[in-house]
């Protein structure tokens, strides 16, 4: 998952995007610390998390969530967060549906700011895919 998001005011929680799965799905948001962070829901709880910190908060910043099968990584304008290995990690696939800066069922979530293009992936992108998606626009 990969989107071009810009926050105006950083709170808890500003969600650019969560699968409708709280069994195996994932999130990718923006913290009240500026880090993006992108996470798996195990067992209807997001318990494992990545993050990066934004260089300016207030900036157009290229985000994304990758798991590929082993660990999860957030990365911001293509540089990578912590990787964070992951025993026995699944997706629901497919995911039901996809909500885009907040989810029906956590409003205090919704994203305050502006979300621009973006992606869903159906394969893990490398650091190298993301920097020329965030380039040639995706």
């Amino acid at each position: 998952m990969s989107a071009w998001v810009k926050i105006d005011r950083h709170k808890t929680h500003n969600l650019v995007a969560i699968s409708e799965s709280r069994a195996a799905g994932w999130a990718l948001f923006i913290d009240g610390a500026a880090k993006a962070c992108f996470g798996l829901f195990q067992k209807k709880s997001l318990k494992t998390i990545s993050s990066r910190p934004l260089q300016q908060g207030a900036d157009w910043h290229y985000v994304s969530g990758v798991f590929d099968g082993r660990a999860i990584t957030v990365y911001v304008d293509a540089e990578a967060g912590e990787v964070v290995p992951i025993d026995n990690g699944t997706l629901a696939v497919p995911w039901g549906s996809v909500h885009f800066a907040g989810a029906p069922d956590w409003t205090s979530l919704r994203l305050e700011g502006t979300l621009g293009p973006a992606q869903l992936w159906r394969v893990a992108r490398t650091r190298e895919e993301l920097a020329l998606d965030m380039t040639a626009g995706g």
